[in-house]
This record gives structure tokens, sequence and C-alpha cells, in this order.
């Protein structure tokens, strides 16, 4: 019995070394696998960092234009914000780019499109080691005219059965809105023709077609389903009416020609009866 409890014991003891032993070539190999790993990956690091030392850092264009229109302030290599003073009313823009390093990449440039209202472009350069450099245009889009326009417009004189065409001034053009018109014949009244791009749009025309005043003002408002309203006015001067106020009044001054000196002539004759009464009633009293 005590043969067998001492083998069991050395046994035990035995185990015990072997396991140090073991452990101790474990932790052995888990810092020489280590300090292998980190020293390849500090030599990949600096090679890392040798490439990208060698390659160029150079980010900047040297040139930046929009085509058909002109960028303010003038380009300049280390100025980033631009802007386009005048709307835009071009679907789209064409922007050129170039870069001052070849190996340089650059992106936004070429055609642009554009939404309506303030448009911000931005035009990048990537560098050869990875950074980068933003370059900005604003640009302002005309918002889409959504008003209501006449397609055709004109004025006519008609007498009896016969129109006679008036002169439109300037000639009829949609975005004109104001014209001006004289007519110097007898008629029986005034027409006004127009066509619509939209048959749907509604259209109320405000004016005395009879010309009365010598100047006539016609208000034609149109207005369309969403509601947008655009008014267009034309003033006809009515030349017969200013005829007629100057035969008045070359009338009028015949009149004062002629009843002022009689008028005068009268008070003198009063005058001179009054100083012969006079004279007479001196006498008698002598």
């Amino acid at each position: 019995m005590k043969k067998i409890v001492y083998s069991f014991l050395v046994i035990i003891i035995l185990a015990f070394i072997s396991m140090n032993y073991s452990f101790a070539g474990m932790a052995d190999w888990t810092r020489e696998e280590s300090e292998i790993q980190t020293n390849e990956a500090l030599k990949e690091q600096e090679q890392r960092f040798q490439e990208n030392k060698n390659k160029l850092d150079n980010f900047y264009l040297s040139n930046l234009k929009v085509e058909n229109y002109s960028i303010t302030p003038e380009f300049n290599k280390e100025i980033n914000n631009y802007k386009i003073d005048e709307p835009v009313s071009e679907e789209y823009i064409i922007i050129d780019a170039t870069a001052e390093d070849k190996n340089a990449q650059i992106s936004g440039d070429g055609k642009v499109y554009l939404n309506s209202g303030v448009n911000n472009i931005e035009v990048k350069v990537t560098a050869e080691n990875g950074f980068s450099n933003i370059y900005y245009i604003i640009i302002n889009k005309k918002s889409e005219d959504k008003s209501p326009k006449l397609k055709d417009l004109s004025i006519s004189a008609v007498e009896k059965n016969t129109e006679y065409k008036l002169k439109l001034s300037p000639e009829f053009d949609k975005s004109i809105y104001s014209y001006n018109s004289e007519i110097n014949l007898e008629f029986d009244r005034i027409k006004i023709d127009y066509e619509l791009f939209d048959e749907n749009t509604e259209v109320t025309i405000d004016g005395d077609y009879s010309l009365p005043e010598e100047e006539n003002i016609f208000n034609i408002k149109l207005i369309n389903n969403g509601g947008s309203e655009t008014l267009y006015k034309i003033k006809v001067t009515n030349l017969n009416k200013n005829i007629e106020a100057e035969f008045h009044k070359k009338n009028n001054d015949n009149y004062y020609w002629i009843i002022i000196p009689s008028i005068s002539a009268f008070i003198v004759i009063i005058i001179f009866i009054l100083i012969k009464y006079n004279k007479k009633r001196k006498k008698h009293k002598h």
C-alpha cells in the first residue's frame, strides 16, 4: 500500500514539474512571436511613411474657369471661394479645372447640372499623398418663371365691318408687359385679339373700347391654374380727341379775338358818349 502511495506522489510531482516547463516554453514563444509581429508592423509603417514622403503633396489648381461666364474674384490657386455675379439661366454649366500636379486627381469639374436658386459647386483636388483641397463656386440659377404669358397680342380699330390693325410699340414680346398705340381715324370701336400658350388661362380685359379719352388704358390680366398672375397694359392715344380739343381751342381763340375787341370798342364808345354828355351839361350851366 505504501508503495502505491509513493508512486502516486512521484507521478504528481513529475507532472507538476513538466507543466512548469511547458508554460515557461509557451511564454517564451509568445514573447518571441509578439516581438516579431511588432517589428514587422513597424517596418511596414516605416515603409508606408517613406512611400508617402516621396509622393507629392501638391493639391492646388493652376486654372479654374466656367465656360461662357466670369468668376469673381480672378482665379488664384490660394483662394478657395468664388462666385458668378450674374444669374445663370442654363440647365448646366461646364467647369474647366487643371491641377498643378499632373498626378493629382480632380472631381467636380466638367458638366455640372444646376438647381433653381443658389448652387454651391465644389471642385476637389486630391494630391498624390491623399491630402485634398476644395474650391467653391457659388452660382445663382434663375428660378423658372411659371407666370402665364400671352403667345400673341394685337389691337385693331373697327369701322362698320372693316378692321384696321393698329401698331403696337414696342413690337409684341411675351416678356414685355407695357405697350403704346395710336389711332387717328374714325372708328366704331376698338378690338383686342390675343393668343394663349395655355388655353386654361383665365383672361380679363379692363378698358373702354370706345376710347372716350385722349389717353385710354387697357389692362389685360392673366391667371393660370396655379394662381400665378400676369398683367399686360396697352395705352391707346385717340388722336381724334386731340384734334377735337385743338378745334375747340382754335374756335375759342377765334371767339376771344372777336369778342374782346368788340367789348373794348363798346367800352370806348360808352366813355366817349359820357364825355360828350358831361360837356353839354357844363355848357347849359354856364
